[in-house]
């Protein structure tokens, strides 16, 4: 079962690299989903003086939002509030 759900989770993040591979503008929609995982990680830092809800920023979080972009913030916003 473990072995399963690693394997689905790698498919699962597979599929935006063919889709950009196949589009032509590999490079270009790379650079374009970091640019927005990073902006969507400093803009809840901006809101989190009105919302009181922050993430913390470190080589962590930054890694996260630069690879696996906005879905990688929400999910650390997700995972704060629960936790």
């Amino acid at each position: 079962m473990k072995y399963a759900v690693i394997a689905a989770v790698c498919l699962v993040m597979l599929i935006p690299i063919i889709t950009m591979i196949k589009k032509g503008s590999f490079l270009k929609s790379l650079f374009i989903s970091a640019f927005q995982g990073l902006a969507s990680l400093l803009a809840v830092n901006a809101l989190g003086l009105l919302t009181g809800i922050t993430l913390a920023i470190n080589w962590y979080t930054v890694a996260a939002s630069v690879c696996l972009g906005i879905p990688a913030c929400i999910s650390m916003l997700i995972l704060d509030i629960i936790l």
